[in-house]
């Protein structure tokens, strides 16, 4: 669940991302975005899981994704963001990430 130490460690994420950067050297950040429906039941245990995948690819892509909800109605449309200093990471991990959400999503969730 989303909460102030999830929060605080986003802001971690992205101050020591950008050292990097900085101390790289780098000119350019790769971003990839990418949209994904969710289905409206369940949801609020599909973004817990979300959390965990993003949290998973963090070492891969060397900073957290993130994701947005940019629509809500009977279907739920959720953006993902991918930032990385290096865009073969993109290549290599994007599918495989993508892959692990589309599981969460198809998945029958038990209680």
């Amino acid at each position: 669940m989303y909460n102030e130490e999830i929060r605080k460690q986003e802001e971690m994420d992205i101050k020591n991302f950008f050292t990097s950067f900085s101390e790289n050297d780098q000119n350019i950040v790769h971003t990839y975005n990418f949209k994904m429906r969710v289905p409206y039941t369940q949801f609020r245990i599909m973004i817990d899981k979300f959390n965990d995948i993003c949290a998973k690819y963090a070492d891969y892509f060397g900073i957290r994704p993130r994701f947005h909800v940019l629509e809500y109605s009977n279907e739920i449309i959720v953006k993902f963001r991918i930032l990385t200093l290096d865009s073969d990471k993109i290549l290599k991990y994007q599918p495989e990430f993508a892959n692990d959400l589309y599981k969460v999503i198809l998945s029958k969730i038990e209680f």
